[in-house]
C-alpha cells in the first residue's frame, strides 16, 4: 500500500494500522518476532530507532504504533482474566477497530485484525509489562513533571521608605497524571528545601536497598553484608 500523506503529516491512527499491517510478509515477521520477545511493547527512543531502521519506517511511526497495540493488547487481555482464544481476540481486536469510522464504513476492521492478530496474540512478556505499569501506577496521580522559580522579596522598613532585606524563597510546581487536579505548587524556604534534599537522599538510599534484595532474591543469593552497607 502507497503511502499518500504529506512527508511531514501525521498519519491518523487507521492510516498507521493500514501502513503497519502492509509491511511485506518478512518485514512484518520481524515485527512480530520482536514484539513477541520480552520487550513486548516497550517503545524507547533505542528500540524504536532500531526497529524503524530494519523495517524502513520513520521512528515516530514506530513509537505510535507500539503505543497504539500496547493499549489494544491492555484492553482485549485485561490483567487476570482467562486467556482468550484466536477466534475471541479477533472479534475483540475488530470490534475496537470498528470505533473508527473510516474502518467500519470501508469494512476494513476484519482483515487488518487479521492481519494483527499475530501482534496481539496472548504474550507474557506484554502481560508482565501491562502488571508492572498497574502496580507503579497504583490508584494515586503520578508526578510526571517537575519545575522551579527563586524568588527575592523584599522586606520593607516600616516606614516603607527602603529595603531593610531580601528573603529567597523557591517555588516548586509538580505536574502530575491526575485526571483533576494536575497541578500541586507550593513554596519552599532554605530551611524546608534541605529538609527535601534529606528526604530525597533517603528515599534514594531505601531504593538502593530494595533493588539490591530484589535482585538477590532473583538470583536466589541475598548478600546480607552488601544490604546492610547501603542502609
Amino acid at each position: 500500500m502507497t503511502d499518500t500523506a504529506k512527508p511531514n503529516a501525521t498519519l491518523t491512527v487507521p492510516a498507521l494500522l493500514q501502513k503497519m499491517a502492509a509491511l511485506d510478509d518478512s518485514r512484518f515477521k520481524i515485527l512480530c518476532d520482536d514484539v513477541a520477545g520480552d520487550e513486548a511493547f516497550d517503545h524507547t527512543p533505542a528500540r524504536c530507532e532500531r526497529l524503524a531502521n530494519v523495517l524502513s519506517l520513520k521512528e515516530s511511526e514506530v513509537r505510535r504504533f507500539l503505543i497504539y497495540l500496547s493499549n489494544l493488547y491492555s484492553v482485549v487481555h485485561y490483567p487476570d482474566t482467562p486467556v482468550l482464544d484466536d477466534e475471541q481476540v479477533l472479534f475483540a481486536i475488530a470490534t475496537l477497530l470498528d470505533q473508527f469510522e473510516e474502518l467500519a464504513r470501508n469494512k476494513l476492521s476484519s482483515g487488518l485484525a487479521f492481519r494483527l492478530l499475530p501482534l496481539l496474540r496472548s504474550n507474557k512478556g506484554a502481560d508482565w509489562q501491562i502488571k508492572q505499569d498497574l502496580t507503579a501506577q497504583g490508584f494515586l496521580p503520578n508526578a510526571v513533571g517537575f519545575e522551579t522559580i527563586v524568588d527575592m522579596r523584599p522586606i520593607f522598613s516600616l516606614s516603607r521608605d527602603k529595603i531593610e532585606k531580601f528573603i529567597t524563597v523557591t517555588q516548586l510546581r509538580i505536574s502530575t497524571n491526575g485526571d483533576s487536579e494536575n497541578e500541586i505548587i507550593m513554596q519552599l524556604d532554605a530551611n524546608a528545601l534541605a529538609k527535601l534534599k534529606i528526604a530525597i537522599e533517603t528515599l534514594e538510599r531505601k531504593l538502593r536497598v530494595i533493588n539490591t534484595v530484589r535482585d538477590a532474591m532473583t538470583s536466589g543469593e541475598i548478600d546480607t553484608a552488601r544490604t546492610e552497607k547501603l542502609l
